[in-house]
């Protein structure tokens, strides 16, 4: 048996095209004239694919879209029951494709190529998957200079813009670029991307350290999530406002300030304009960020791609109340006061109700007394 499959290996025979049900033949390998037993198996195409996903997707979206591709192409093939080499396929790419492998032929002069669509279509994979590769490792080493993770901000240049954020936010939110169309949006580009603002200031919604994860290498060393004022967020969509983002430089710069922001801090910021938000969440890369006197109660983030977490600080083991924990206590306590107030009100607006209806009695019954005097 072990020389069968050895053999399998060193000297393989063209897969025969045997569909998609066990079928009768004879092996080539052992001569067993048996039927063969229907397999299913990932090939090259599959782990290309995972490995694509992989490159171009966020971590926790390529942990769901891997174990689906790897069911999703699965290879059907003919497997003999005695020896257990590989006879045939069912003449599919991908088994839940109805595209056939079929013998594809190419020129190039006077010289010509006899391939497979299924040879084809992994060539082309492999080679995606290396230009991806190596545009992410482009952009880890930029500005001519290694960097020790995440992007690289060396080759930005600043071009100051005295529009603060209202004015941003008046010409370039999101239903003005929808409304407005392609003629507000190119406004926008040509105004305010590669841009650098000053003193605008935000609340922090998340902050995002990936200076001691893999993550580190594909994406920026620190993102924090910012909240402006006024904001885009509704009750239906909470989303931030910013997306603040540090190299690993400016990321080294600033570590005690990391240490000490936390989500509902107020913070003030000079950055350059990356992206107006239209597709993608408004980018900006910090070169001067400091924490400001202020405090804003903001609910938890979730991504909608699973991407950012609520990192713990160290501070927060302190036994002393987190700013967060003081504000819902004062207003718990102001909500508390407010219903009191409408009982008071409405306890007090039924007392005068009786109070007249006593009133209208007594001055009723008065009347009647004169009357009858009278009389």
């Amino acid at each position: 048996m072990q020389y069968l499959k050895k053999k399998n290996k060193d000297d393989k025979e063209e897969q025969l095209t045997l569909g998609d049900q066990p079928v009768k033949i004879k092996c080539v390998y052992c001569a067993a004239n048996q039927k063969t037993e229907v397999r299913f198996k990932n090939g090259v195409i599959s782990y290309a694919l995972c490995f694509l996903a992989f490159l171009l997707l966020p971590f926790l979206a390529s942990i769901i879209a891997i174990p689906l591709i790897l069911v999703l192409t699965k290879n059907l093939v003919h497997v003999c029951s005695c020896c257990e080499n590989q006879l045939g396929n069912d003449g599919k790419i991908i088994y839940a494709l109805k595209y056939q492998d079929e013998v594809v032929t190419l020129k190039a002069g006077e010289m010509g190529f006899i391939l497979t669509r299924k040879l084809i279509i992994t060539i082309l994979l492999i080679a995606l998957n290396i230009l991806v590769l190596i545009y992410k490792i482009n952009h880890t080493i930029q500005g001519g200079h290694h960097h020790k993770y995440g992007f690289t901000h060396a080759h930005d240049q600043i071009y100051h813009i005295q529009s603060n954020w209202t004015d941003f936010y008046n010409e370039c939110n999101i239903r003005l670029l929808m409304g407005q169309g392609q003629q507000q949006m190119r406004h926008c580009y040509q105004k305010y991307i590669g841009r650098t603002v000053s003193n605008w200031e935000g609340y922090i919604i998340r902050v995002e350290d990936l200076r001691g994860s893999l993550k580190q290498f594909f994406n920026h060393a620190v993102t924090i999530l910012v909240q402006m004022d006024p904001t885009e967020q509704t009750e239906e969509q909470k989303f931030p406002d910013l997306q603040l983002t540090f190299d690993s430089e400016v990321a080294d710069f600033y570590t005690s300030f990391l240490d000490q922001i936390n989500r509902g801090d107020k913070i003030g910021f000079n950055a350059t304009i990356k992206s107006i938000g239209f597709e993608e969440p408004r980018h900006l890369h910090v070169i001067q960020i400091e924490k400001l006197e202020g405090f804003k109660l903001i609910e938890p983030h979730v991504h909608h791609h699973g991407r950012y977490k609520d990192l713990n600080r160290n501070f927060r083991k302190s036994k002393e109340l987190t700013p967060e924990v003081q504000l819902e206590k004062t207003q718990q306590t102001q909500e508390t006061q407010e219903e009191q107030k409408q009982e008071n009100n409405e306890l007090n607006y039924e007392d005068k109700q009786e109070k007249n209806e006593q009133l209208k009695v007594e001055n009723f019954e008065n009347n009647q007394e004169d009357q009858d005097k009278g009389q």
